[in-house]
């Protein structure tokens, strides 16, 4: 679906940007969207914005080593609602990750709302 979202853009546009859901976490697409010599999308950079990823017990394992001090609020600020971030150091073990491929960066997020009374 990706490739023909890219391949719908009229020539006019050269910035390219690429943000997706849990569904999108997959290697064959990530692997696509690195590749800046695609030979079926554009040519060059095209920045992965955001993919969310899927919640494995590894990944989860990670987000609790997070030291307190390294969340951060993120958002405006609502009265009612907590809101953090923090870079998370996880590359998954997955087959399709190579030795020479750059890690992503990952990040996790969370928030609440609470009810005072």
């Amino acid at each position: 679906m990706a490739k023909a979202a890219f391949a719908a853009l009229p020539g006019t546009v050269k910035t390219y940007y690429y943000r997706g859901d849990s569904a999108c976490h997959e290697s064959g697409l990530v692997n696509w969207l690195r590749d800046e010599k695609r030979t079926d999308g554009p040519q060059g950079f095209i920045p992965l914005c955001g993919i969310s990823a899927r919640m494995s017990e590894a990944l989860h394992a990670a987000i609790l080593a997070v030291p307190e001090e390294a969340w951060e609020p993120y958002g405006e600020p609502h009265a009612e609602e907590i809101r953090e971030c923090a870079e998370v150091p996880f590359v998954p073990g997955e087959k399709s990750e190579h030795k020479q491929t750059e890690p992503l960066s990952r990040l996790a997020g969370w928030g609440f709302g609470f009810a005072s009374g």
